[in-house]
């Protein structure tokens, strides 16, 4: 049985170059098809949904970036086996389709 890896890797562009120094930006609950590590998805391209949380006031996101992977050393090594959405520019953070390779039968995600 594999297990998938879902991370997404928020790029997000700020308006001011000092504003990106001083905030930190967190992604919060991440969520396959609206849970948290589900199983038993029957949903071949999931919808994946996470949240963005500053401490400035203002910040949005303008770009993410999913990487997806059977393992969480392979992300750790910047490697997703599975799917690399590559950055693409969009403030969506619910309902974003996996677009990667077919799951099988027994994985989570």
């Amino acid at each position: 049985m594999h297990r998938l890896i879902l991370l997404p890797a928020l790029l997000c562009a700020l308006a001011a170059p000092e504003a990106r120094a001083q905030s930190d930006l967190i992604v919060r609950f991440l969520r396959c098809e609206y849970r948290v590590d589900p199983l038993g998805i029957d949903v071949l391209q999931p919808r994946l949904s996470w949240v963005l949380d500053s401490d400035q006031p203002g910040q949005v996101q303008t770009a993410f970036q999913v990487q997806v992977a059977s393992a969480i050393e392979l992300l750790a090594a910047g490697g997703a086996d599975r799917w690399d959405s590559g950055k693409v520019a969009s403030s969506d953070s619910i309902h974003v389709l996996y677009g990667g390779r077919p799951l099988q039968s027994h994985q989570e995600c």
